[in-house]
């Protein structure tokens, strides 16, 4: 009876592992799309400011040459005010990101064990490096291993 009840929790044990193994994954995989999106926003961002910085320049060039000074420092005024609102724009976009990253604790510690297990560490190392309970650890192990053999 008690060696039933050990193949039940053990089969449990493994169900858990493979369904939190496939959450994990699709999770890590949208943390990706999303980081992939705000990099993508973040050199649009500097690319903007790079051409913004070129039109600044060229207007420099033609106040230098042009009599009316007025009216292209009220231009200059208006690409500097839109530079400055594209760095706030990236300074906020950056912060989104490190807050995204800093409310994903356990994802960096399951992240860093997954990592450990690719580099062959054993249930001890990636409990003592991770903090992770035993049970988590093997699971760890059990679904990366999983994982591996379906490659």
């Amino acid at each position: 009876m008690l060696g039933l009840v050990i193949i039940i929790i053990a089969i449990l044990s493994l169900i858990i592992s493979i369904a939190l193994g496939i959450f994990f994954k699709q999770s890590l995989s949208s943390l990706k799309s999303k980081m992939t999106i705000l990099e993508s926003q973040q050199q649009v961002s500097e690319l903007l400011i790079d051409e913004m910085k070129l039109t600044i320049k060229s207007h420099n060039e033609i106040i230098t040459n042009n009599a009316q000074n007025t009216e292209n420092e009220q231009v200059i005024n208006q690409l500097e005010y839109r530079i400055k609102s594209l760095q706030n724009d990236f300074i906020d976009l950056s912060q989104q990101v490190k807050q995204f990253l800093d409310h994903q604790p356990e994802d960096k510690l399951y992240t860093r064990a997954f990592k450990l297990a690719a580099k062959g560490a054993d249930v001890e190392e990636i409990i003592t490096e991770c903090e992770l309970p035993r049970a988590e650890a093997e699971m760890l192990l059990s679904v990366y291993k999983t994982n591996q053999s379906n490659f």
